[in-house]
């Protein structure tokens, strides 16, 4: 099988393996204040497993098979490593008291078996997730698009950072996200499949924010639909159907509070479900539109 790996020709690490580690802390431990600083976020711990009646799981397409194991002091009861937090999050949000204005971040750790892996994606996954609770009023797209400028100034303050620490590392972002939809990106590029629109406008724009991601473009079939789960998406983010690669989603919790939610799955957004998730007192009400953010390596553009 052909490998998604790409290594340029002659690339060396400016870095030997302990020093890398410690840049990796050192980035990680940066971001993550500075992303709880523009959003007003919380840490908290997450679960690696959770049992399979519980709903907690998310199953991404659909088809990727959960890596489950029994244990053994509960009659070989199965548990099955989490693929997201996507449910777990909004459970948590309630279950901690959290308030309008408040949300919670963690380091999640997941394993998926079925991925397809390349530079950026790999069969263990170990990315931020992060919730926050607004009010019905700011599920609008000036609140979306405050999010993302926030999100995008904390990966701009930790690559100043890190290219204060390391001579080696340059800063390369703009100053400014650019925004552009799906259907945009098709009308300027209409021979182009999504993945390559977004290679050339990453490239030229240095930095973009992708929306409406999900819906039917006018010049592809739906077998060719741009890059969404399979299952059907039928609430949206505004009645223009507003998705994104980077950040907010909403979704109703206990009839009172909306949720914005983000976390990196390659844009993809959090499929229909038609169920209930009952938990303790907690009932989180399905269908919703999730909204994923996208990784630092993917805003940073061609180069």
């Amino acid at each position: 099988m052909a490998s998604n790996i790409y290594i340029p020709e002659g690339y060396a690490s400016a870095l030997n393996n302990k020093e890398n580690q410690i840049a990796i802390k050192r980035v990680k431990d940066f971001f993550q204040r500075e992303l709880a600083t523009q959003l007003n976020l919380y840490r908290v711990s997450a679960p690696l497993f959770v049992a399979p009646e519980s709903g907690l799981n998310d199953n991404l397409n659909g088809v990727e098979r959960p890596v489950s194991f029994g244990v053994k002091e509960q009659g070989d009861k199965e548990l099955e490593i989490v693929h997201s937090l996507a449910k777990w999050k909004r459970m948590a949000l309630d279950r901690y008291g959290f308030q309008v204005g408040e949300g919670l971040y963690t380091d999640m750790n997941a394993i998926r078996r079925d991925e397809e892996t390349d530079n950026i994606h790999s069969i263990f996954v170990d990315q931020w997730d992060w919730e926050k609770i607004i009010t019905k009023e700011d599920r609008n797209e000036k609140t979306l698009r405050e999010c993302v400028k926030a999100v995008y100034e904390a990966l701009r303050v930790t690559e100043k950072y890190m290219a204060n620490q390391y001579e080696y590392i340059t800063c390369i972002l703009p100053e400014e996200i650019s925004f552009i939809t799906t259907q945009e990106l098709e009308d300027m590029y209409p021979g182009l499949t999504p993945k390559e629109r977004e290679y050339l406008i990453a490239r030229e724009k240095g930095a973009v924010f992708i929306m409406q991601i999900g819906d039917i473009l006018s010049g592809l079939s739906d077998s060719t639909a741009y890059r969404v789960r399979k299952f059907a998406i039928k609430e949206r983010l505004l009645e223009r159907k507003l998705c994104s690669l980077l950040t907010a989603g909403l979704l109703k919790l206990l009839g009172k509070r909306h949720l914005v939610n983000t976390d990196t799955h390659r844009g993809k957004l959090q499929r229909n479900i038609g169920n209930r998730i009952i938990n303790d007192n907690v009932a989180i009400q399905l269908p919703v539109v999730v909204v994923r953010r996208t990784s630092v390596m993917l805003l940073a553009g061609c180069q």
